[in-house]
């Protein structure tokens, strides 16, 4: 599906929902939209993996999807006020009403999500070799500029010390020329690239580090709780508290 097709997709959609019957020619590709249309369907183009022709299902008219809409958030207030103590006992009843309307709105939204998705990683396709290659580029030369910059820096920082020592020496000579390199090392005054510095972990030696800088390892106590029966006793570690929880599950 080229990428004018697939504007004109959307171009037509927009169109129909007004109920206006849209007959468009834009790249060879001619999409139809009838009234109150249930299906947008795209003839097939000579591009791989599209041998048939792509169909859009449309969802209802908006002003349909917008009273779903409505409804669903005036029922989402109404549950919301119950509790443990008020709550009926068919809320086990309300779940499955909700997650069968959830359920329904996710599957129409996925029928004209599902091809527009299709159409966007073929034509990410067609495009991620070159930024591929110029993103190498890209890393390339950040990394040499960044190797340049911190070299500028290490001297800079160094010439300033030689000239703060020179100072406090009286030494007026190597003042100045630690003064003029230093200078010279932090002049950037035509760089295009901008640059900043930060610190990063290059490495721990675990045997040095302070306590206060050692964590958990809350994956491993997680795997813990998973394992445990639910409705057994509380597994044990010294220092971790577990609660019990309920995971429910909807049926449809």
């Amino acid at each position: 599906m080229s990428a004018p097709a697939a504007g004109l997709a959307l171009f037509a959609y927009a169109r129909a929902r007004r109920a206006v019957r849209v007959l468009a020619d834009w790249g060879g590709v001619i999409v139809t939209a009838r009234k109150k249309p249930k299906d947008l369907v795209a003839p097939a183009v000579a591009v791989p993996n599209y041998a048939a022709p792509l169909t859009i299902t449309l969802p209802p008219d908006v002003r349909e999807l917008a009273a779903l809409q409505r409804e669903a958030e005036a029922d989402a207030a109404a549950l919301a006020t119950l509790d443990v103590d008020t709550a009926a006992a068919d809320v086990d009843a309300f779940l499955t009403d909700v997650v069968t309307r959830k359920d329904a709105a996710l599957a129409m939204r996925k029928r004209v999500t599902g091809p527009a998705y299709q159409i966007a990683r073929e034509v990410e396709g067609w495009f991620r070799p070159l930024v591929a290659a110029l993103e190498g580029a890209e890393r390339h030369l950040k990394g040499l500029l960044g190797k340049q910059r911190l070299a500028a820096l290490a001297a800079e920082r160094e010439a300033r010390e030689l000239a703060a020592a020179a100072a406090e020496a009286g030494d007026a000579e190597t003042l100045l020329t630690a003064l003029e390199v230093a200078a010279e090392a932090g002049a950037r005054d035509d760089a295009r690239a901008t640059t900043r510095y930060a610190w990063i972990v290059k490495r721990i030696v675990e045997d040095l580090l302070p306590d206060e800088y050692w964590c958990p390892d809350a994956e491993k106590i997680g795997a813990v709780a998973k394992a445990a029966d639910g409705a057994g006793d509380a597994p044990v570690i010294p220092g971790v508290v577990f609660e019990r929880v309920a995971i429910v599950g909807a049926r449809r």
